[in-house]
């Protein structure tokens, strides 16, 4: 759109001051009236719709306010940036001449972030107020802002205390002017308001109007930024869960995805970029996730390709950017927690993560870790993804974890074809699925329960673990469960494994069916059972990324021969 008091020189005849038209007019050139020939003050008729010679030079320059009152006086952020290029104004000017016509009192912002002329937002307030009667006290000295002269002798008869009439009144007051300096702290919240939108405008031209009318390169860099932030959240509604949690359910990644999602997020706010909302959620999301599954000793549980990374530095970071996650849920991606005083312990409960997001995957279900005073007592082998093709499909196995298999077997078959794995991620042959999860917490315990039939398509037998935690003292009751859902002809065995943690002690009683185990910061816990017979093996931790560690581990090993097969076992501080 031409605009009748643009810039821009039309022809080399053309005056270089002209005066802004009337409502409704559009002046041609050959008629525009030079400065010298404007009619005096006393010479106008007193028609309000008639500027005199100072209005009208002021006007003239006032290209914002020229374009409201053409397009209806209300316009957004970006609309009125793009008519006033189009009007021949300067981006350089563009935030100068706001602010002027702000500090002047002749433009506002109304809560929509429309920017309108002084007369309109009034007109507009006033029309508000008649509709909403019953609005709280401290909405009336608002209205007082708005209100006419007229209007205030109506308010000095309400029935309102000393001190509101008066300062109703003075807001009056200071408003009832255009040029007056009031309502600044109203003002300053409109620019700020304005100053983000305008940084955004671009891309909010793109949505509403297209392309038009726009330098190139500006829209080139307008539609770059745009498709990057389109990327950005495609890829993280791809990349998490509802909760903000990495599909792959490995928590080592929580750290990482956070770790670089604030490093995006405070670099945007460094380049006084507008953060995306999609940004900020997910950071607040994953940041939940990262404080349940953070332990006391600042690492990570060892699940699905985690391992021990130390967070203590970046907790110290994130506090220092003023970042404050919690979580006081129990649960998060299908890990259970159970946090009292010194005392944490975390089981996996979940089914393994889409193909694509499967990796690093371990075959863990139903394994716990055990956590006492900042050092952990039982754990998972970790994952060997850094070391040899060997040693990781071992890792991924159901005996590197604490838990029970049958024969041998993991509760999910892993594909060994790389071509597969390399077109469809590392997809599994066969999956087990979770089902009766229940947790309770009592009065005096925490309860948790979990099946899965990992082994029910080749063994015809259904695996539960249930463990009961006491709220009054240290120890822990579980029992693993064997249901028989259909007949297998071969012999089976069972095996309940226990990893203890490197650098603790461990030493089996002359009874055979208790282990003690001694940690290094003094602690005594005993692993009994009263119906099994535990062994001690020679085993690798793999915890600590590129180093293999000999290690040891407890287990429970017997026949299946039953319908029903129950091992019951015990872990309870005891110094």
């Amino acid at each position: 759109m031409v605009y009748p008091w643009s810039k821009k020189a039309k022809d080399e005849e053309e005056p270089k001051d002209e005066i802004a038209p009337k409502d409704g007019e559009e002046p041609k050139d050959e008629e525009t009236p030079k400065d010298e020939e404007t009619p005096k003050d006393e010479e106008e008729p007193k028609d309000e719709k008639t500027p005199n010679d100072t209005e009208t030079s002021e006007d003239s320059n006032d290209l914002i306010l020229n374009i409201l009152k053409l397009e209806g006086y209300r316009m957004d952020s970006g609309e009125l940036f793009q008519a006033f290029r189009e009007a021949g104004g300067e981006m350089q000017d563009f935030k100068e001449e706001l602010d002027r016509l702000s500090e002047t009192g002749k433009i506002k912002s109304d809560s929509d972030g429309n920017i309108m002329t002084v007369q309109e937002f009034n007109h507009e307030k006033s029309q508000q107020d008649e509709e909403e009667t019953d609005e709280p006290e401290e909405e009336n000295i608002e209205e007082a802002v708005v209100e006419k002269d007229s209007e205030k002798d109506d308010e000095a008869k309400d029935s309102k205390d000393e001190s509101e009439e008066e300062t109703a009144e003075e807001i009056t007051d200071e408003n009832a002017s255009e040029e007056s300096n009031t309502g600044e702290d109203e003002d300053i919240e409109s620019i700020i308001k304005l100053k983000e939108e305008t940084d955004n405008w671009l891309i909010e031209q793109l949505k509403s109007k297209g392309n038009n009318g726009g330098d190139d390169s500006l829209k080139a860099e307008v539609a770059e930024l745009k498709d990057r932030v389109e990327k950005l959240e495609k890829i993280i509604k791809n990349y998490f869960d509802e909760n903000g949690f990495p599909k792959s359910r490995n928590p080592e990644e929580v750290f990482i995805c956070i770790k670089y999602l604030i490093l995006v997020r405070e670099w945007l706010k460094e380049a006084q970029k507008t953060v995306p909302y999609f940004l900020d959620e997910i950071v607040r999301k994953c940041g939940n996730c990262y404080a349940i599954l953070s332990c006391s000793n600042k690492q990570f549980p060892l699940f699905n390709g985690a391992t021990e990374i130390n967070h203590k530095d970046y907790d110290i970071f994130l506090k220092n950017l003023k970042y404050k996650f919690s979580n006081k849920n129990h649960e998060v991606a299908d890990f259970i927690k159970i946090k009292k005083k010194k005392f944490e312990f975390f089981i996996d409960c979940g089914n393994p993560p889409p193909n694509s997001f499967s990796k690093y995957y371990q075959a863990g279900c139903l394994a716990f870790e055990l956590i006492s005073n900042k050092q952990k007592i039982i754990c998972n082998l970790g994952c060997g993804k850094y070391l040899s093709q060997k040693i990781a499909s071992i890792s991924r196995s159901t005996a590197a974890h604490s838990t029970l298999y049958i024969n041998d077997t993991s509760s999910c078959i892993f594909q060994k074809n790389k071509f597969i794995n390399k077109v469809y991620g590392n997809s599994l042959i066969q999956r087990h699925k979770v089902i009766d999860k229940n947790y309770l917490d009592d009065k005096n315990f925490y309860s948790i329960s979990a099946s899965h039939n990992g082994y029910e398509k080749k063994f015809g037998y259904i695996h539960k673990r249930s463990v009961i935690v006491s709220k009054k003292e240290d120890k822990i009751f579980g029992q693993d469960e064997l249901k028989k859902t259909k007949n297998y002809s071969n012999s089976l065995n069972y095996f309940v494994r226990f990893h203890i943690y490197p650098d603790t002690k461990i030493v089996k009683t002359k009874a055979g069916n208790s282990i003690l185990i001694s940690l290094s910061n003094g602690e005594g816990w005993l692993l009994s059972s009263k119906t099994n017979n535990f062994e001690i093996e020679k085993n690798i931790f793999l915890g600590n990324k590129n180093k293999i560690i000999n290690n040891e581990s407890v287990s429970i090993s017997g026949n299946i021969d039953k319908e029903v097969v129950l091992i019951k076992w015990e872990i309870e501080k005891v110094s």
